[in-house]
Parts: structure tokens; C-alpha cells; sequence
């Protein structure tokens, strides 16, 4: 993901404690955090170049520099939260 932005978050009332154990932490360390169980990310499309690297090549509707938003759930739902803040 190029430029990822967390652009909607779970409501807090939905989100869920995780149980989280840090490695920079002494042993045995764990927290409970609130993290999301639905995310919606935005993000650029990287592509491809020609050859000559002077001019993007257009795959089907994806052109290079274009945003594109994925939803996440689960487990991959908190993965963006802790990676970037909102």
C-alpha cells in the first residue's frame, strides 16, 4: 500500500480487547487495547513504468497515482491501526 489512510474506523462501542504482549517490553508484559474489528483504508497505486521510465503503463482501469480503498476485518482490521494512526 503507497500512502495508506485509515479513512473510518470501527465505532469504540463495536471494537474489541486484544490482549497484546510487545517485544521492548519486560517478559510477560501484556495490555489490554481497544482495537478496531472494521477498517476502511485509502490508498495510491504504485504501477509500472514503461522502459523507458518516462510515462506509467495503464493496466485496465488502474492507472498509477489512483486512489483505491479497501475494507478490513478481523484480525487484518487492527493490523492498520497500530502500523499508522488516524
Amino acid at each position: 500500500l503507497v500512502n495508506p489512510r485509515i479513512v473510518q474506523r470501527s465505532p469504540e462501542s463495536k471494537m474489541k480487547v486484544w490482549t497484546e504482549e510487545c517485544l521492548v517490553l519486560p517478559p510477560g508484559f501484556q495490555a489490554a487495547l481497544l482495537q478496531d474489528v472494521e477498517t476502511m483504508v485509502e490508498y495510491k497505486l504504485l504501477g509500472r513504468w514503461s522502459n523507458d521510465d518516462h510515462h506509467p503503463i495503464q493496466e485496465g482501469n488502474d492507472v498509477p497515482g489512483m486512489t483505491r480503498s479497501i475494507a478490513l476485518s478481523r484480525e487484518f482490521a487492527c493490523c492498520p491501526s497500530m502500523e499508522f494512526k488516524l
